[in-house]
């Protein structure tokens, strides 16, 4: 099989995961809304913030188990798995109690809701504990190239999800259905991950076990900059929807919700491309021609889609989220957040490509970090008084930020020129640019319905596309 195929094939495989992983969301949010309106809305989005805090758990050792599989032999992979686990057994149930305690207490919302919210939120947490037991797991299936396997673990899940969260949302409307369906599902994914991991090797650890304090301190330097990354982009993104339920509406919570998860979905979807390109990006003879590739693929597709979802994707948003998308600030947030994602696009296969193969993974965890911590400051400066936009904002800006840092960091690495990089992106932000034409062209014409937005957006994102192509093949 060629290398260009192999590629392609891992790329549509990680894809393939993810787009099962969306469609739970994608159906649980008008699930949620049309059973318990925008204030159900707002509480699940805020238990499912509590819930994606469990990922910091292993204290970025899943990142030592994937440094360990692409660097060292099976004794140190098992050893990183070993320790791995042992961290989510040990810190996960803790953090899980702090995730309830402080991301769960919001005073604004009516009594029955805060009571349904606080049952279900245990029962949402104890399944995110499941997941985070399973992650160190898939990362090895990751390294190892079973992205097929995976994808396949997350479509059974998914559909699990589904289908528990349906029924039991038809049998009552509560907040305990999609929970139920959030904690099975997570079950059947986490234990399909460890399938995945004794197929790709047999061999591999499934119980805890702490490690000697020598070799403890060895693998959590290799995690350190992992975990530092996902606890500033848990407190400057996940935890903005936190903030602004300390100071705004639920009915802004909501819309800020339904936004995000809409950007953040179809981001996650495009930069799949990032994970298929993992092997190749940690071998220095393949990594500038993976980053080319990957960037003009993620890039590419970020800046077109987004362009076409703020201007031409309001509809389509009013029919899914239903009351949960009509906030006078919806559009912004769409606005802010896809032009956030578009940026974060353009450096995204580079971060992975300066953690792979940079001096130590904290080139690339620097930068990351140091966006965070401006998206942060923003939201808490701003909140209070500008509401949406400023959180919105703040990932905007954060992001802006971290792509200046990446790009020197990687420029570095490869020992490129600055208008190498322009060369690189100019046809992503001409994407962006053609899109962004259509769908504001489009807006002339009388449609305003879910249909009409599906296919508005459509038009939109293909003529982003074509101008990639085209310019890009000029540029070549």
């Amino acid at each position: 099989m060629s290398k260009r195929r192999s590629t392609g094939l891992s790329i549509l495989a990680a894809v393939a995961r993810h787009v099962a992983s969306g469609l739970a969301g994608f159906v649980t949010i008008p699930l949620v809304a049309y059973a318990l309106g925008a204030n159900g809305v707002a509480a699940w989005a805020l238990i499912g913030t509590a819930a994606f805090a469990l990922g910091l758990s292993d204290l970025g050792l899943s990142v030592a188990v994937q440094r360990a599989a692409t660097q060292k032999g099976d004794a140190e992979v098992h050893e990183a798995v070993r320790a791995a686990t042992s961290s989510v057994a040990l810190i996960a149930p803790v953090l899980a109690f702090a995730s309830y305690t402080w991301m769960l207490d919001f005073d604004n919302a009516p009594t029955a809701l805060r009571e349904d919210a606080a049952v279900a939120g245990v029962v949402a947490l104890s399944g995110g504990v499941v997941m985070a037991y399973g992650f160190p797991f898939r990362s090895l299936a990751v390294v190892r190239g079973a992205l097929g396997s995976l994808a396949a673990a997350r479509a059974l899940a998914a559909l699990v999800q589904v289908v528990v969260t349906s029924l039991l949302l038809w049998w009552r409307a509560s907040l305990l259905g999609p929970a139920i369906g959030l904690a099975v599902a997570s079950v059947v994914e986490t234990v399909s991950l460890i399938v995945v991991a004794r197929r790709v090797d047999p061999r591999v650890p499934l119980v805890p076990r702490i490690p000697s304090w020598a070799r403890a301190q060895s693998l959590f330097h290799e995690g350190a900059p992992s975990v530092v990354v996902n606890l500033a982009a848990v407190l400057a993104m996940r935890f903005d929807i936190v903030i602004l339920s300390r100071v705004a509406p639920l009915a802004a919570v909501a819309a800020y919700g339904v936004a995000f998860r809409a950007v953040d979905q179809s981001f996650t979807l495009a930069k799949q491309a990032s994970t298929a390109l993992m092997p190749r990006l940690a071998k220095s003879a393949e990594r500038a021609a993976a980053i080319k590739l990957g960037t003009i693929v993620v890039g590419g597709l970020v800046a077109s889609g987004m362009a076409a979802l703020a201007t031409r994707g309001h509809p389509l948003l009013r029919a899914w989220a239903g009351e949960a998308a009509m906030h006078p600030q919806m559009a912004a947030a769409v606005a802010l957040l896809g032009g956030a994602a578009v940026v974060a696009a353009g450096h995204e296969v580079m971060a992975s490509a300066v953690t792979l193969g940079g001096r130590s993974a904290w080139d690339a965890a620097v930068p990351l970090s140091l966006g965070y911590a401006v998206n942060l400051a923003i939201s808490l400066a701003g909140a209070s008084r500008f509401g949406i936009l400023a959180v919105a904002g703040g990932t905007l800006i954060g992001n802006i930020v971290t792509g200046a840092l990446v790009w020197k960091r990687g420029r570095a690495l490869l020992g490129w020129d600055p208008s190498a990089v322009g060369r690189l992106l100019t046809p992503v932000a001409i994407a962006g640019l053609c899109a962004c034409t259509v769908g504001l062209a489009l807006g002339a014409l009388p449609v305003d319905s879910a249909l009409g937005s599906i296919v508005s957006c459509t038009v939109a994102m293909a003529a982003g596309l074509a101008a990639l192509a085209l310019v890009r093949r000029k540029l070549a």
